[in-house]
């Protein structure tokens, strides 16, 4: 079984992280709320595909980012999620895939998937 690479960004502004809901038909997340994110193209590396995903999903260009970990993505185990945290970018965030967008101060309680989780601590962002 071949793993599916994705780029995960945490945008962060304040003491917020911004989260996506996505549409009720989508089955990638199992959490109400997930950190944006989509698949690397084979002929892309992290980077590139975090540029393009970034802009794609949310209408802004990535200014400053940092690596912050790879979690497998326990919905769907052939898909490795690859993240980074974005704390400065240029243009107004948009929802252009998902039905919506929040900023959402982390907590513990958070109704989102681990790999999130962890993203969020390795940011010491919770």
């Amino acid at each position: 079984m071949s793993v599916q690479d994705c780029v995960c960004f945490v945008l962060t502004t304040d003491d917020q992280v911004l989260f996506e809901h996505r549409w009720a038909d989508d089955k990638t997340g199992t959490a109400a709320i997930n950190i944006p994110g989509g698949h690397i193209k084979p002929d892309e590396s992290h980077i590139q595909a975090l540029k393009r995903e970034v802009e794609e999903e949310l209408s802004v260009i990535p200014l400053s980012y940092k690596f912050l970990g790879s979690h497998p993505f326990a919905a769907s185990p052939d898909q490795m999620l690859h993240y980074y945290l974005v704390d400065k970018w240029a243009g107004e965030v948009m929802a252009l895939e998902a039905q919506d967008v929040e900023w959402v101060k982390p907590s513990h309680n958070l109704s989102i998937s681990e790999a999130d989780k962890k993203a969020l601590v390795a940011a010491e962002l919770m």
